[in-house]
């Protein structure tokens, strides 16, 4: 996961997720998400899809890479705690379409508003934009 360019109170990233088998996998959709604590603890988490794109079936070969952009706010809300204090995830569960096992990464991105609130794009091929 890398971060891309922030902009007023929004924060982007690209998440990627590689085929480390060794066959082809076939894939379409979005990821799951579930943001947690260092410890591993569940932080409230709400996985909205953008569906500005429609998602498309494509097939990962051995060490291929896909991507879905994440878009979060970072301005407390309602619904956020009262002091303001949004939390600070230290990792990213990611349950790939189609799967039912989740695998993590770490979250050196800051804090996540919102109420957890994470817009994700559908998965499409390659890595994404550099930032």
């Amino acid at each position: 996961m890398h971060q891309l360019e922030a902009a007023a109170g929004n924060r982007y990233a690209a998440l990627v997720v590689t085929n480390t088998s060794d066959r082809p996998c076939r894939t379409q959709g979005w990821p799951g998400l579930q943001l947690t604590s260092d410890s591993g603890a569940r932080i409230p988490t709400e996985t909205a899809r953008d569906r500005e794109h429609n998602a498309q079936p494509f097939t990962l070969k051995p060490g291929d890479r896909a991507w879905s952009r994440l878009h979060w706010t970072v301005v407390p809300s309602s619904g956020d705690p009262a002091d303001g204090a949004c939390p600070t995830p230290g990792a990213l569960r990611v349950i790939p379409p189609d799967e039912r096992h989740s695998i993590s990464a770490g979250w050196s991105l800051g804090t996540v508003c919102g109420k957890g609130r994470i817009q994700a794009t559908a998965l499409s091929t390659g890595e994404g934009p550099a930032s």
